[in-house]
């Protein structure tokens, strides 16, 4: 007895495979678009990539696709959340990152991406002065520039 799966190749193809990856503990794995990206940059480390480019934004949840264990609080569909893209909203370089082997596009407004999002859970954040909560992205796809 065999069987087969058929698998089209059209544009949701790439979406249909991430949801089935698991989501790390303490992520939630989500599809976005960046509102705004803050102008700010890391005072308190101004030799960091943070201290060079900019790497907070406001993004708009627009999927959840998964959680994984100890993820805290559930994200709501269509409300904002604030998020530090570690590897800055700018394209990754050999300059602000030596030793990275993945290399990020960066987003701009209005960029769409999918991407594990993590909490911060600090009671000193020099980012946040507003009631949204801080949450850190490292690796991302681009869906929409």
């Amino acid at each position: 007895m065999f069987s087969f799966i058929f698998i089209s190749c059209n544009k949701g193809t790439n979406r249909n495979i991430l949801e089935i990856k698991k989501t790390s503990p303490g992520f939630a794995r989500i599809v976005g678009t960046v509102i705004k990206i803050e102008p700010g940059l890391d005072t308190n480390k101004p030799n960091s990539p943070c201290g060079k480019v900019p790497c907070i934004t406001v993004v708009k949840i627009d999927s959840i696709l998964g959680y994984g264990s100890a993820f805290g609080k559930p994200l709501n569909l269509d409300t904002n959340i604030k998020l530090k893209f570690m590897f800055t909203t700018q394209e990754t370089t050999k300059e602000l990152f030596p030793n990275i082997n993945e290399y990020y596009p960066g987003v701009k407004v209005g960029s769409q991406f999918f991407g594990n999002v993590k909490e911060i859970k600090s009671s000193i954040n020099n980012y946040s002065n507003n009631n949204l909560r801080l949450y850190k992205l490292f690796g991302y796809k681009i869906l929409m520039q």
